[in-house]
């Protein structure tokens, strides 16, 4: 009765069959709406064209590397290394500037060991043409090779003394004889050999060699300038020549020579690179030692005639007793002294800025001029 009544109550029988009947029947009655399928084939064709994008870009570049990046590559390394160029010489010149100079005198090129640097005031800057208001030389190539070694523009010894006083070229180093005139023959081998040195054609006046006084080892202060009475009480017991070179067109290089109190068997044992040994005596120099003059100051420097007329016109002097040269201030710097009529005078030679209130080329009594040195180095 019960399979009778579910299968025949109300028509309808609850089986696997029917069930999956049904699900078929409502599957196929779904029906995807309209924005469902645009947002779907949106999705779709945005998927495919970034796609297709991506991987145009990837061949792109891939091409333009391959193409331009060794060229590329090529440029950077060349431009890297002329940056780099100068300024691997710009150190490399800092670092030859900031190596300790060979001073005075001394040699500065070839063997160290046969340098032996000269005791000349290490500390003093080394001077420039420029800094000193000369004109360009009118024979360039001549003095490129007399200056060839020192980077063209450094000349001599300083332009400064040390501290506030005032020096002169030291020899210290060499004992030196004093009171000697030099013969015209020594003069010649001089010459000759800074010409040969330096591949230079400069003459030398015989007549013109110049004997000067040197001042105290260790420098003079202002106030031993205005304690002095005379210059005689500040002098040292130094002295050396000094030879005037010049060329054809009258440019002045002031040559310092000193005599040797021993003789020198080995030249190249000796502090100055230039030796001259004749009738039992040794002079010595250096073809870097040359200081460079105007042809103004070089020339009245030599004058000695001027300087005593110069005296006599000033203060009626009758008789020149006594005229010696002092270097003041490391070969630039010199005072004249003259004594007329049992007078000490003066005239100033200063190419520095030591000079103060005093006038080149004219005469003072000397307690002038000690008292205007003192003067300029005090407000130093």
């Amino acid at each position: 009765m019960a399979e009778n009544k579910n299968k025949h109550g109300d028509g309808m029988i609850f089986n696997d069959d029917f069930l999956k009947e049904a699900y078929r029947a409502e599957l196929d009655q779904l029906k995807a709406s309209d924005e469902l399928i645009k947002t779907t084939l949106n999705k779709c064709r945005m998927e495919l064209e970034t796609g297709k994008r991506k991987k145009s870009t990837k061949t792109v570049l891939g091409r333009a590397a391959l193409r331009y990046g060794a060229p590329i590559a090529a440029c950077l390394l060349a431009l890297i290394v002329l940056l780099n160029y100068p300024m691997l010489k710009v150190n490399k010149s800092a670092e030859n500037s900031a190596r300790p100079q060979t001073s005075g005198m001394a040699k500065i090129e070839g063997d160290a060991d046969q340098a032996r640097p000269a005791e000349m005031p290490a500390q003093a800057p080394r001077i420039m043409m420029e800094e000193r208001g000369y004109p360009e030389s009118s024979n360039k190539a001549e003095d490129d090779r007399a200056f060839d070694g020192m980077d063209y523009q450094s000349i001599g010894y300083s332009i400064t003394s040390v501290g506030n006083t005032l020096s002169s070229m030291d020899f210290s180093h060499i004992l030196t004889l004093s009171g000697e005139d030099m013969s015209p023959e020594t003069i010649e081998a001089i010459l000759e050999a800074y010409n040969s040195g330096m591949g230079t054609k400069y003459t030398c006046d015989d007549n013109s060699v110049l004997t000067v006084a040197t001042l105290m080892t260790g420098g003079i202060s202002a106030d031993s300038l205005r304690e002095a009475s005379s210059f005689d009480d500040l002098l040292g017991e130094q002295q050396y020549h000094l030879l005037p070179l010049q060329n054809e067109k009258q440019n002045y290089i002031l040559l310092p020579v000193v005599e040797s109190a021993t003789p020198v068997d080995d030249p190249s044992a000796a502090p100055l690179d230039i030796v001259i040994s004749q009738e039992g005596r040794t002079w010595m120099s250096s073809k870097y030692s040359g200081i460079f003059v105007s042809h103004d100051h070089g020339s009245y420097l030599l004058s000695k005639e001027e300087h005593q007329q110069l005296v006599r016109d000033t203060f009626q002097a009758e008789q020149i007793t006594d005229y010696k040269v002092v270097d003041i201030n490391q070969g630039y710097d010199y005072v004249i002294i003259i004594e007329g009529d049992g007078i000490e005078y003066a005239i100033p030679h200063i190419e520095t800025d030591y000079g103060g209130s005093l006038e080149n080329f004219k005469a003072y009594p000397v307690r002038d001029v000690l008292i205007g040195l003192a003067d300029s180095l005090e407000s130093r």
